[in-house]
Parts: C-alpha cells; sequence; structure tokens
C-alpha cells in the first residue's frame, strides 16, 4: 500500500514539476476594446433638486453640490454595479451645470447615496476637445475604478440622428414624468473596461487581456468578467465570446501559444493573471466552419411544432441566416426593413429563420402579423442561445447549404459579400 502511495505522488510531483506557471503583469492604465458600440446618455432638464430615475419610475429628491452653480442644469445616469448604496440600483447619478455648453462641470454622486454634499464638490470639467473622464472608484477595493469616457454626441442630421430618435418613439426616453434635452446635447460613452498585453509565451507573441465585463471596477467576479484572447497578428481583440472571450470561472481553461492554461488566479484590480499550464481537455465551443448544432427548436405558429434544427435547414439545401430577434428590442425593429430587403433580393439562394427570444409566443406572433414578416420563426432556447454565443439583438449567424457556420456573428451588411465569397 505504502509502495503504491509513493508511485502516486512521485508520479503527480514529476507531472507537476512539468508544468509551467505564468505570471502576467497589466500596466495600470486601462483601454478600449472594440466590444460595444459607443452608447449614448440621455440629459434630463433639472427641475429643483428633484429627478425621475425611469428604471424605478420613481422620484427621488437629491441633495446638490454646495458649489453648484448652474445656468442649464440636467442629470443623467452612467451604469455602474460597484456601489457601496442602493440609491439608484446598477446606475450612478451625474449633473451638469450648462447642458449647452461644450465645457461644462460635470459632477458624480460617487457614493450613490443622492448626496452630492459629501462627496467632496468634487467636479470633472470637460476638456478642450469635449471629452470627459469619469473615474468611479469601486470602495470594496483599494485602487478599483470604473473608467468611463463622455463626449458630446454632435449628431448631424442625417440617418444615423434619425435612427436613434426611431429608436425613442413612440414612447423612448421622452418621458411624461420628465422632460429630457434636445438629443443635440446628450452624451456618447465608452466603457474603458479592458487591459491589454503583447506578451511572448512559449515563444510566441500573443494578446491578452482582462475585461471588466459588469461594470464594477473589478476583473475577477466569476460568472461575469471574462478573459480575452486575441489575435496577435491581426491586433485584433474583443470581449465577445465569438471572438475569443473566455468568461472567467473556476478551473477555467485558455488556450495561448499552443498550450492549454489553467487560469489559477485574477487580481481585483487586474494588475495580473496568474496561469498553470494544463493536460485537461479544453473546448472552445462552436465557431466559424463547425457544423450547426442538432439541436431542437420550438416553431411559432399554429400548429407549433418541435424539430431539429439541422434537420429543417437541411431539406433548403440553402444559405441561411439566423436572426436573432425580439420585439421588445428597437434596433432589431429598425433593421427589419433591410432583412426584408435582403431576403426577397437573394431569395433563390438565401432563406431566413428567425429566432425569438424574451417575448411569449402570442406577442412574437403580433409582432409577426403586424409587421408583415414571411420567413418562419422559431424559439431561442438558452441552450442554444449559449451553444450559438448569443450576447445581444439583433445578431445574425450565416450558414452554408451544407450546415456549415460561415460566420457566427456577423452583419446584414456584410451577409451578401459572405454569400458571393462562399
Amino acid at each position: 500500500m505504502k509502495k503504491t502511495i509513493l508511485i502516486i505522488c512521485l508520479f503527480s510531483c514529476f507531472q507537476a514539476l512539468g508544468q509551467e506557471d505564468i505570471t502576467i503583469n497589466f500596466d495600470a492604465e486601462t483601454q478600449y476594446t472594440n466590444v460595444r458600440a459607443r452608447g449614448f446618455r440621455v440629459l434630463y432638464k433639472l427641475e429643483g433638486n428633484n429627478i425621475y430615475f425611469k428604471q424605478d419610475t420613481a422620484n427621488y429628491d437629491i441633495t446638490l453640490p454646495r458649489n453648484f452653480k448652474a445656468k442649464n442644469p440636467a442629470y443623467g445616469f452612467l451604469r455602474f454595479t460597484g456601489k457601496t448604496e442602493n440609491a439608484l440600483e446598477n446606475y450612478i447619478l451625474f449633473l451638469v451645470d450648462d447642458y449647452k455648453s461644450y465645457f461644462p462641470n460635470i459632477y458624480f454622486d460617487y457614493n450613490n447615496n443622492l448626496d452630492f454634499g459629501d462627496d467632496n464638490d468634487a467636479s470633472i470639467k470637460f476638456g478642450s476637445d469635449s471629452i470627459a473622464m469619469a473615474a468611479i472608484p469601486n470602495p470594496s477595493v483599494k485602487n478599483a475604478v470604473a473608467q468611463i469616457k463622455l463626449k458630446r454626441l454632435d449628431l448631424d442630421d442625417g440617418d444615423q440622428k434619425n435612427q436613434l430618435e426611431g429608436m425613442l418613439q413612440p414612447k423612448g426616453i421622452h418621458l411624461d414624468k420628465v422632460e429630457a434635452t434636445s438629443i443635440d446635447y446628450w452624451y456618447s460613452d465608452e466603457d474603458k473596461n479592458s487591459k491589454i498585453i503583447d506578451v511572448e509565451i512559449n515563444n510566441q507573441m500573443v494578446k491578452l487581456g482582462l475585461n471588466d465585463y459588469n461594470g464594477n471596477g473589478l476583473f475577477n467576479d466569476m460568472d461575469e468578467d471574462r478573459v480575452m484572447v486575441g489575435d496577435y497578428e491581426k491586433g485584433f481583440i474583443s470581449q465577445r465570446k465569438p471572438e475569443g472571450a473566455h468568461i472567467y470561472q473556476p478551473l477555467m481553461l485558455i488556450p495561448l501559444a499552443g498550450k492549454i492554461y489553467e487560469v489559477t488566479e485574477i487580481s481585483p484590480t487586474g494588475d495580473f493573471i496568474k496561469l498553470s499550464e494544463s493536460n485537461r481537455e479544453f473546448s472552445a465551443g462552436i465557431s466559424d466552419g463547425d457544423p450547426l448544432p442538432d439541436t431542437m427548436v420550438k416553431f411559432l405558429g399554429n400548429p407549433s411544432y418541435t424539430v431539429p434544427l439541422t434537420a429543417v435547414l437541411a431539406s433548403k439545401k440553402k444559405y441561411v441566416l439566423l436572426d436573432f430577434w425580439g420585439s421588445w428590442c428597437k434596433a432589431c425593429t429598425i433593421n427589419l426593413p433591410k432583412l426584408k430587403d435582403l431576403a426577397e433580393k437573394h431569395k433563390d439562394n438565401l432563406i431566413v429563420l428567425g429566432l425569438n427570444y424574451g417575448d411569449t409566443p402570442e406577442m412574437a406572433m403580433d409582432f409577426i402579423k403586424n409587421k408583415n414578416v414571411s420567413w418562419p420563426n422559431a424559439v431561442l432556447s438558452k441552450e442554444l442561445m449559449e451553444q450559438l454565443k448569443v450576447e445581444g439583438f439583433p445578431s445574425y449567424t450565416l450558414v452554408d447549404p451544407n450546415g456549415k457556420i460561415i460566420s457566427l456573428r456577423t452583419t446584414l451588411d456584410k451577409v451578401e459579400e459572405l454569400i458571393i465569397n462562399n
């Protein structure tokens, strides 16, 4: 028995000696990734000391900064999940002293208690480039901050502005309870929430990054934050799962420089990541070039029926564009006319299959009827959503006539080119 234990111990020791442990240090400076398109922050006109928070559908009285001398005062909200108080869930309030100015002062309720008087009356002024950087601290960890860039939207009259205004109709942002400023005064926002490094591993250069995905200023939240494995040659890295990002989980594995590593530790502030070489089996999941999963899908309609997704598509022998949508998704509605044009133009060799998420069957069918959608639609299950790495709506996946995925994540503008080139 002792001999057996000794042999196992020796084997484990030699195995451990053969593995490579790596600590990769990141610079303190965070960076942007090509992850999410610029969002926008609505500015609401401030009347007295009362604000309206749409998420709660409630009004709140606030304490203004002691030195708040406002000409055209306004307020808005930034998404931040690392606060100490719970006044505004997952958001932090900011004030603008003159929303019509290109260089206003902006104040943040850093501790999220709706009292600007205990935030040291610190204001940030927009620079000559009409940009302000917000650094919102997470009090649970020293030196942990979420950085967000604010910039004047400055939309020219045209398609982009019309599209944004279209997204807000008929109710949209302009609520009966509060008056928003003109869109011309709103801000774009970008999260500076990634740490990225080019580093040599196994005599090979790799691009590696950490991403504070849930926006709380920390980089090591399990099942939330992400480790990004990029393409060094192309200079590309992303927080999206289809583009090489991995959700931080216990015992997680990532591929680097021809080997597999287990992530053993990430510092809360993203200063370092520790890796240990592993011989465990790794699967990156479905990607471009892989066959479509043979998952059961429930089709909408009367009668409804459930069949394997691949069985339906195999009978068509055409390119298939999977359209992930919801009736609640404004951008899905905006993209619908372009999707209809694409389906009509390529009706001889392309079919569209809608996969609905977040609606009841009745709501989905009402939308389909009211919008005159002609292609078949099914329910997007959580299983299929996870398999195809769907993280936002609308999203599109293009599949070739043989059932292989051409592009796990594409855009309507690229579909025609992908069909021609394949």
